[in-house]
């Protein structure tokens, strides 16, 4: 499922803000990962709903190969919300 399930997600941001020196309290979620999560998750959605109004609008929609374009495309999306919100050392 794209993107993850929250507790993965949070799990992920947990981590990259340790690794970023941002320590999280010990068997909680850092407020600052709750509130990235919901930032990646909106600017997700935007993206994902625009995603689908071009297939539609290509009458690709609904058809074999436009789910196929959508989960592909959507997969792209989700690593391109990941890149701007946590980005790796290479990236800074």
């Amino acid at each position: 499922m794209i993107p993850p399930i929250k507790e993965v997600r949070l799990r992920s941001i947990n981590r990259w803000l340790k690794d970023k020196g941002q320590t999280t309290q010990s068997g909680e979620q850092s407020p600052s990962a709750q509130d990235l999560d919901d930032q990646m998750i909106e600017a997700f959605e935007e993206q994902d709903d625009a995603l689908m109004d071009r297939l539609m609008k290509a009458n690709l929609w609904g058809t074999e190969d436009g789910l196929r374009q959508y989960r592909t495309e959507q997969m792209a999306l989700w690593q391109e919300v990941c890149a701007e919100f946590l980005p790796t050392s290479g990236q800074d």
